[in-house]
C-alpha cells in the first residue's frame, strides 16, 4: 500500500500563485502558534517563497500565544490594521482564523474580495458558509484519515513509499 500525505510547503504556494494571478501584491499572513506546527511552518514558508519570486514582499501578524480560532483571526486582523499596513489579500493559517478575519473585516464594512481578498486553509469552512464562500485549500480530511487508521492497524505500513497529493483550491467569493 502506498501511502498519500500533503505538501504543505507545495500546498500553499498555490494559493500564493492565485493570489499574483488576481493581481494582489500588499499581501499579509496572519496565523498563531506557529513554533509548534511544523506543517503551518512549511505552508508558511512554501507561500512566502512564490511571493518572494514574485517580488511581493509578505506582512506578517502572528501570535505564539492564541489559539488557532476564529477569534484569534478576529484579533490578529484587527492587529494588521491597526498598524496602518496597507493591505489587499490576507492568507489565514487555517479556515477557523480565516472565518475571524473575515468576520472583522465586515464589521468595519470592508467589501470581500473588492477591498480585501481572504483565503484560508484546510477546508472546512465549506460546511459552515453562510454570508460567503471562503477560498480555501481542501485537504482531503477522509483520506488523511483513512491512512491514519491503517497505519495503526499496520504500523509496518510505514516503510513504503508516499505519495504526495496536492490539495485542491477552491476557490470562492473571497478572492
Amino acid at each position: 500500500m502506498r501511502w498519500k500525505v500533503t505538501a504543505s510547503a507545495a500546498a500553499a504556494s498555490i494559493t500564493a500563485r492565485h493570489f499574483i494571478e488576481r493581481g494582489y501584491r500588499k499581501i499579509a499572513d496572519v496565523g498563531a502558534q506557529l513554533d509548534t506546527d511544523l506543517c503551518a511552518a512549511q505552508r508558511l514558508e512554501g507561500f512566502s517563497s512564490v511571493l518572494a519570486e514574485a517580488g511581493v514582499s509578505l506582512h506578517r501578524e502572528t501570535d505564539q500565544d492564541l489559539p488557532r480560532t476564529r477569534e484569534t483571526g478576529q484579533v490578529l486582523t484587527q492587529r494588521l490594521l491597526d498598524r496602518n499596513q496597507p493591505v489587499d489579500a490576507i492568507y489565514c493559517l487555517n479556515d477557523s482564523i480565516a472565518a475571524g478575519c473575515l468576520s472583522y473585516l465586515y464589521s468595519r464594512d470592508f467589501r470581500i474580495p473588492d477591498d480585501v481578498a481572504v483565503a484560508g486553509f484546510n477546508g472546512t469552512s465549506r460546511d459552515y458558509a453562510v454570508r460567503t464562500n471562503l477560498t480555501t485549500q481542501d485537504v482531503d480530511r477522509r483520506e488523511i484519515g483513512r491512512c491514519a487508521a491503517n497505519l495503526i492497524v499496520d504500523q509496518n505500513a510505514l516503510r513504503n513509499p508516499v505519495d504526495l497529493v496536492p490539495d485542491k483550491l477552491v476557490v470562492g467569493t473571497t478572492t
